[in-house]
């Protein structure tokens, strides 16, 4: 089941270049679960169905399950503790020690240089100073939850497919391997050498296309009557 492997490793990536994780964590990553609970959900029970049948509702069904403990909710919590445990560590590292130059910084230091506590946010606005777009700690914690939620579960999915339509068409396959090896002769890959796999890149978007991600999120509804190819 090559899923599973793809969700290890794109949590552990993502952990490393989101979180700063100095070591990989593959088939040892505690996130990994508690990602699979918050997205491994059956959409046939009654609060789906009275989502879609009563959409002015969902502001209560939203209210409801913030304050009701669930599996869904027990899991959102535990992430978000996590996070905020990783940023606090953050802080009080970067306080007490300097930052070393030649570290390539994470998305959390990213977010950290753009962070202001709420007191100091609250004496900005008081002042009525101009100032550039901040965020706050809870604003960094939701950053690092969407990454790691989000980004994990659909890059996995995506690389699952494209796995899949390869290992089912030899010729794509080997056009994909020759590529690889034509472009990428060293070990370390490079950034332009990834934007030079273009038959690879065709490949990812052909299986996006069979097998299109977020539609449930994303979906649109046609207003008027048309004749699709019509």
């Amino acid at each position: 089941n090559l899923f599973s492997f793809f969700t290890e490793y794109t949590t552990d990536t993502i952990s490393q270049f989101v979180m700063g994780q100095k070591e990989s964590q593959y088939f040892n990553n505690p996130r990994v679960d508690v990602v699979k609970d918050m997205l491994m959900r059956t959409f046939d029970s009654p609060l789906v169905h009275i989502r879609y049948a009563f959409p002015f509702l969902i502001p209560l069904i939203k209210s409801y399950l913030k304050n009701t403990r669930t599996p869904l909710t027990a899991s959102e919590k535990l992430l978000r503790e996590d996070m905020s445990k990783v940023i606090n560590e953050r802080i009080e590292t970067r306080a007490n020690s300097p930052a070393d130059p030649n570290e390539d910084p994470d998305c959390i230091d990213i977010f950290l240089n753009m962070k202001v506590d709420d007191h100091e946010l609250n004496i900005r606005d008081e002042s009525k100073i101009k100032m550039n777009k901040v965020l706050i700690h809870d604003e960094v914690v939701a950053q690092t939850f969407a990454f790691i939620l989000a980004g994990s579960d659909t890059t996995a999915n995506s690389l699952a497919y494209t796995a899949l339509i390869i290992a089912n068409n030899h010729e794509v396959m080997r056009k994909c391997q020759e590529e690889i090896d034509e472009v990428c002769r060293e070990e370390s890959i490079s950034y332009e050498e990834i934007n030079n796999l273009r038959y690879l890149e065709a490949t990812c978007k052909e299986t996006l296309r069979f097998f299109p991600l977020g539609t449930f999120a994303n979906s649109r509804c046609c207003m008027n009557t048309t004749t699709v190819c019509g």
